[in-house]
């Protein structure tokens, strides 16, 4: 993240479109696609984890939540990941960018670099592929 900041502010004066956060979000997104090609290059190999050493453990200061929500939660999420997992990338790109962060159709098309109609159809046809896979798993909607 700090690497494309410093090169957005690099190159600030080259800024020449209507949304800021689009053109920022494209930086970071370039950065990250260079950081994970360099990775590939070169695979980095895990630390060892730190020896264990006195730990100690405080009680909660509230308590938590209902654990059998919970674990619902966290299959229902489970299944939206998988759901995700099978899509295209491009179909997976727009429905996050979308969804999950918020972006305008226009800033996702200035983002991915494609028409606005492209990142619509996109984002419709990974919601339905999406909800195909839950429908797949059991899932009846909000309702039940």
């Amino acid at each position: 993240m700090q690497d494309a900041l410093f090169s957005a502010w690099r190159s600030i004066a080259s800024f020449q479109g209507l949304s800021f956060r689009a053109w920022l979000f494209r930086i970071a997104t370039n950065r990250a696609l260079d950081h994970l090609r360099s990775r590939k290059r070169r695979p980095e190999l895990p630390l060892e984890p730190p020896e264990d050493e006195d730990v100690t453990w405080a009680e909660p200061a509230a308590p938590g939540p209902d654990l059998t929500q919970l674990a619902g939660d966290r299959e229902a999420l489970a299944v939206v990941e998988a759901a995700l997992e099978i899509l295209p990338a491009d179909q997976r790109t727009a429905l996050l960018l979308r969804d999950i962060e918020g972006f305008a159709y226009e800033e996702i098309a200035v983002i991915t670099s494609v028409e606005i109609g492209t990142v619509k159809s996109r984002i419709h046809r990974g919601r339905l592929a999406v909800r195909n896979a839950l429908v797949a798993r059991g899932w009846r909607g909000p309702d039940g």
